[in-house]
């Protein structure tokens, strides 16, 4: 899937990095492969080793909330004899005019 590396968010108009899945296979179009893959290395380093990366510890009834335009997430390993409840809700909400 061909998506652009820095999008603008609708309402803050701020630029927003998007990454996508994972770093294996993605690559940068009209970048040569090396350089890309170096390149695309060095951002998922940036994103996810910085002091702004925020783990949350779950507990027992806490819930997460955050905007895909501008958040990358993921989940950590569980244990696999947890029960593990999910549910996803996408809003929308009304656009100014």
């Amino acid at each position: 899937m061909v998506h652009p590396l820095v999008r603008k968010h609708g309402e803050t108009g701020r630029d927003a990095l998007y990454l996508g899945g994972t770093a294996e296979g993605a690559r940068i179009v009209g970048m040569p492969l090396d350089e890309s893959t170096d390149l695309i290395a060095q951002l998922w380093e940036h994103t996810t080793t910085t002091d702004d990366v925020f783990v949350q510890q779950w507990n027992a009834g806490d819930i997460m909330m955050w905007d895909n335009r501008c958040t990358m997430h993921r989940r950590d390993a569980f244990d696999p004899n947890s029960i593990r409840i999910m549910h996803r809700t996408t809003t929308a909400g009304e656009r100014p005019v």
